[in-house]
């Protein structure tokens, strides 16, 4: 039980955990067509590659409850301007969701990246992702009017000092 490195063998857990919030969290702030082409067998391919790719700075945790990946956070620099460390990703399966699971999940990134001596912190959130806005101001990141498309979607910057 717990939060753990991820390995090259949590990559179909991780797929899944990510399609399956994506499948919940995104329906109708997306087309149905691109997600519905977001599937297991889509992604486990990319994080294979992504978990055996080394990015200075840059890591995958994963939560995992008897056996099971129950959500994942990555936590690196940021890719965006002003320069920090950035959240990457951060999600959990829907069943998971209000069990602490996330809350876990981010402290473990934040804590990363001040080991890292980032002081400013960042994630982006698909516009009309009321949830998700509302859990990172809950871990103290507010909206600070950052704003980018990327891949035809609206995503909003929070920032926290």
């Amino acid at each position: 039980v717990g939060i753990r490195t991820a390995q090259g063998d949590d990559a179909a857990s991780i797929a899944r955990v990510q399609v399956a919030s994506w499948h919940a969290a995104y329906r109708g702030l997306m087309p149905d067509a691109r997600l519905d082409a977001f599937t297991v067998a889509a992604r486990e391919p990319a994080w294979r590659r992504n978990l055996a790719e080394v990015v200075p700075g840059r890591r995958t945790s994963v939560f995992e409850r008897d056996g099971a990946v129950l959500g994942f956070v990555t936590a690196g620099p940021s890719r965006e301007p002003p320069p920090g460390g950035e959240i990457w990703a951060l999600y959990v399966l829907p069943s998971a969701w209000g069990t602490g699971v996330g809350s876990a999940l981010m402290a473990d990134a934040v804590t990363f990246l001040r080991a890292r001596g980032h002081r400013h912190l960042s994630i982006w959130v698909l516009a009309g992702n009321e949830r998700a806005i509302t859990f990172y101001a809950a871990s103290g990141f507010a909206l600070d009017g950052g704003r980018l498309v990327r891949d035809g979607l609206t995503e909003l910057r929070l920032s926290r000092p």
